[in-house]
């Protein structure tokens, strides 16, 4: 793979934005607090992430590929 747009170009919040304004990612991984509600239905437990990309001016075209994770882990347990 050849052609890349660094991963600082990424940027994600939890309510929609303007690129410049979210949170940059970075090569490290952040652990976010969500406290999504205990699923009981399809469509249930779910926070909305939004994200944002910047490609670079002069960036040529092409094809880019590249690999996010997103990993879900129950945490402590919170009364709702």
């Amino acid at each position: 793979m050849g052609n890349t747009v660094a991963v600082g170009q990424q940027e994600h919040a939890f309510a929609t934005f303007v690129y410049g304004a979210g949170t940059d990612l970075t090569g490290v991984a952040t652990e976010y607090e969500l406290n999504c509600a205990k699923s009981t239905s399809a469509g249930q437990g779910a926070e909305i992430i939004y994200w944002g990309i910047e490609v670079p001016a002069l960036t040529p075209p092409g094809t880019y590929q590249g690999q996010n994770t997103i990993d879900a882990v129950k945490g402590e347990t919170v009364d709702w």
